[in-house]
């Protein structure tokens, strides 16, 4: 119901990463296209944070009380995913693989406790 009165009429846009700032508690994006731009509110999940580069195509959404950045249009994860699996990735050298069969892949230096963890048991 809120987003149906406050979006309506209001396509989302591409728009591209300038750089992130705090905004008092929250996190905000200034983001810019030829015609100019402005900050928007970084949305996530709970749980989950992120921070585009500058030069990144972000997607806003402008509404009644301001505008809020939907998401990115990023680059493919580093492997192709089936159904049921999720990824997060830095890059190509940090990255989790979560799989349905419960098996947990890591790419990367693992730390444990502030500890680099070098394997075994």
């Amino acid at each position: 119901m809120w987003m149906g009165k406050n979006w309506a009429g209001r396509p989302s846009q591409p728009l591209t990463a300038a750089g992130v700032t705090k905004a008092g508690s929250d996190q905000v994006i200034r983001a810019e296209t030829e015609e100019g731009g402005g900050q928007f509110a970084l949305l996530f999940p709970p749980g989950v944070a992120g921070a585009p580069k500058p030069g990144d195509s972000v997607i806003v959404a402008q509404s009644n009380d301001g505008g809020v950045c939907l998401g990115l249009r990023g680059s493919p994860p580093p492997e192709a995913l089936s159904p049921g699996e999720v990824m997060l990735y830095a890059g190509e050298q940090a990255r989790i693989h979560l799989k349905p069969d419960g098996t947990i892949h890591l790419w990367g230096r693992v730390f444990l406790n502030g500890e680099e963890w070098m394997g075994g048991a």
